[in-house]
């Protein structure tokens, strides 16, 4: 029981034939055969195959930044990564975002330092980058920010990463020019997978 498609072509020499459309989840019998010069046909069962659903997904080694005690109104790069590893089983794309973790905090992310306001850039790279490696758009903001081949990407992407491969994420901490709470703050770093 089941559909039967076909397709056909005179040219002898083509070895292969891309299927699109398949419904996750079903199993699909394959044969393939030809015509001799009287016309009869010689068919070869080659198989059958279940297709699976696409899955993505993405785990990192930690999600919070602790800051501690650092100065105000100043740039550093953390030395310490956070490893990224892609779940699932076709590529992805990343997208970054982070916001301030500590309860009550009047910290928020943005482009630029303020009062109150860090800024934090990230970079996917296998070494400890320096400072001068991160540009302007490597800045994570509190919505998702999609990684591009420039964005986030220093010498390892954050686009189309295949399944089970791990990259190392590197962040640089913008602090605020002023703060008006002496509490220490926590940074959550949220990284989501999306189809590329």
């Amino acid at each position: 029981g089941g559909l039967v498609y076909s397709s056909r072509t005179s040219n002898v020499a083509l070895s292969t034939l891309t299927l699109t459309g398949l419904t996750s989840n079903v199993t699909y019998h394959f044969r393939v055969g030809s015509l001799n010069w009287g016309g009869s046909a010689n068919l070869t069962t080659l198989g059958a195959t279940r297709t699976v659903a696409a899955e993505i997904g993405v785990v990192i080694s930690t999600e919070n930044l602790d800051i501690g005690e650092v100065n105000l109104n100043v740039e550093l790069v953390i030395s310490t990564s956070f490893l990224v590893t892609s779940l699932g089983n076709v590529a992805q794309t990343y997208t970054l975002k982070a916001a301030t973790a500590t309860a009550g905090s009047p910290w928020t992310i943005s482009l630029s330092s303020a009062t109150d306001t860090f800024t934090l850039q990230a970079l996917f790279n296998s070494f400890q980058p320096s400072s001068g490696l991160f540009a302007d758009d490597d800045k994570m903001l509190d919505s998702g920010t999609p990684c591009t081949a420039s964005a986030f990407s220093g010498d390892q992407s954050c686009v189309s990463v295949p399944d089970g491969a791990a990259r190392l994420l590197w962040l640089k901490l913008g602090m605020p020019t002023i703060s008006s709470t002496e509490a220490a703050q926590d940074i959550r770093i949220i990284v989501t997978a999306t189809f590329p």
